[in-house]
């Protein structure tokens, strides 16, 4: 949540002008990788009707199951990089030992 980028499209995004409708991301991990922090964003672009679409992951936001799907598809994606995380670090230390 502190990448200036991400501030200032979601800056753009809820302002009065809103200069655009659909956000569009690959991933929703491209936005954050917390759980928390994705559906914070999540629910403030809902509130001020700007449309969320996760293409790889065949999210809309203007979709019934979108809050769900996005916690699951987050929670496996946070998995992922814990586990990446361990697999990094174990291949690290055999290098030094």
């Amino acid at each position: 949540m502190d990448r200036p980028s991400l501030q200032q499209m979601l800056r753009a995004a809820l302002s009065p002008a809103k200069p655009f409708d659909v956000i569009l991301v690959d991933d929703t991990s491209r936005l954050s990788r917390s759980t928390e922090s994705v559906l914070s964003i999540y629910r403030k672009l809902n509130f001020t009707g700007i449309q969320l679409i996760s293409v790889s992951q065949g999210i809309d936001s203007r979709e019934d199951q979108a809050e769900t799907l996005l916690t699951i598809h987050d929670l496996i994606d946070g998995s992922y990089v814990r586990e990446l995380a361990k697999k990094t670090h174990r291949g690290c230390e055999s290098a030094v030992y």
